[in-house]
């Protein structure tokens, strides 16, 4: 009888998770949420959900200029959604034969979830800096958003909140290193202290689902 409330337990929370996928932003985050709580609720870890596809990538961002505020953010969400975040970078002899390629390993599932909170809080970190110019022309803009991103990591990051939960998927991880063995850890750099702390700032005004916090230094992975 336990066991069948359990498998119960675990379908609902993989259709909640399925239904975050959704591109509605409210209907998405809204699964998002309730998949969270059960877990949380039933001290489950994403491992322990009986369905799990295979592990896939997908290039979510690419071009010949990188921002390293998008890239930032994006591996702050992909870790909150259970995903790794790699990023590789092609230099050649001239500005324009530069190319990176952002891409994201974990389940189908994670992976559009990622998608869609990315295009939605890239557009919010637009918009919150946009209205901070209007205000001051004197602060660093790159500096400034990665200052709204380090607000958004740390709420996205939240442990407090979601301790039972695993921030990321080691299958994914695992993927990604068997795909890309040289990989190597880099940080983000910054110019401007004083943006930094503005940015910060301003990033409260973003609204955020409940999700995993930490005070350690922001790291992505470069192939």
């Amino acid at each position: 009888m336990k066991e069948l409330v359990m498998e119960k337990i675990l379908n609902k929370i993989n259709k909640l998770l399925k239904l975050s996928e959704s591109p509605n932003i409210e209907e998405a985050t809204a699964a998002y949420e309730k998949a969270h709580k059960l877990l949380r609720d039933y001290n489950l870890h994403i491992e322990d959900i009986k369905e799990k596809p295979e592990i896939i990538s997908e290039i979510v961002d690419e071009g010949k200029r990188e921002r390293g505020w998008k890239s930032l953010l994006l591996n702050s969400i992909a870790e909150a959604n259970y995903c790794s975040f790699i990023t590789s970078k092609r230099r050649g002899n001239f500005l324009n034969d530069s190319y990176f390629k952002n891409t994201i390993y974990g389940r189908e599932e994670n992976i559009a979830t990622t998608r869609v909170m990315y295009e939605y809080l890239c557009e919010a970190v637009e918009r919150v800096t946009k209205d901070a110019r209007k205000i001051d022309k004197r602060f660093n803009i790159n500096s400034f958003k990665i200052g709204v991103v380090e607000n958004l990591r740390e709420r996205l990051l939240n442990v407090e909140e979601c301790a039972a939960l695993v921030p990321v998927s080691k299958e994914a991880k695992d993927k990604m290193i068997e795909e890309n063995p040289n990989i190597k850890e880099v940080s983000i750099n910054f110019s401007d202290e004083r943006s930094i702390i503005l940015g910060n700032l301003a990033g409260n005004k973003i609204s955020l689902n409940k999700q995993v916090d930490t005070k350690t230094v922001v790291r992505g992975e470069i192939a």
